[in-house]
C-alpha cells in the first residue's frame, strides 16, 4: 500500500443524523487537493485505505475519545475510527449508532489518516 503524502486532505459535508433515542450517525466526505490546491479525484487513491478518527473536543480544549460508543466502526487502540469507502468518486466515512457518555458540552472532531500512517505512527 502506498503512503498518501503531498496532499491536503479535508473533511467536508460533515453532518450528524439523529436516528433513534440517544443513538445517531455521523457521516462525512473527504476533499483531497494536491500541493497547488487542485482537487484530486478519489479514484486516484484506489487501493489506499483511509481511516477517520472521531473524538470529542471539550469546552476546556481537551480532546478525548473514551466517552464514545460506536457499534459499527473499527476500533484501533481504543480510538474510534471508521474505514472509508468510495461511492461515486468520493471517499465517505460513517460512524453509526453513536452514543456519547459525557454529561457536559462538546464538539466532534474528525482527523483523517491513510492506513499506513495510522499503523506506523501515533494519531
Amino acid at each position: 500500500m502506498e503512503k498518501v503524502s503531498g496532499y491536503n486532505i479535508n473533511v467536508i459535508n460533515f453532518r450528524d443524523c439523529i436516528t433513534r433515542g440517544s443513538q445517531f450517525t455521523i457521516a462525512c466526505q473527504l476533499d483531497i487537493n494536491d500541493a497547488d490546491g487542485n482537487s484530486v479525484p478519489a479514484d486516484e487513491f484506489e487501493g489506499n485505505v483511509f481511516v477517520a478518527h472521531l473524538s470529542l473536543l471539550l469546552e476546556n480544549g481537551e480532546e478525548v475519545s473514551s466517552f464514545i460508543e460506536c457499534s459499527s466502526s473499527i476500533f484501533y487502540e481504543g480510538n474510534t475510527v471508521s474505514e472509508g469507502f468510495q461511492d461515486g468518486g468520493a471517499i465517505l466515512f460513517e460512524f453509526e449508532n453513536l452514543k456519547i457518555h459525557y454529561p457536559g458540552s462538546y464538539c466532534f472532531k474528525i482527523a483523517v489518516f491513510d492506513m499506513e500512517q495510522v499503523l506506523v505512527g501515533p494519531m
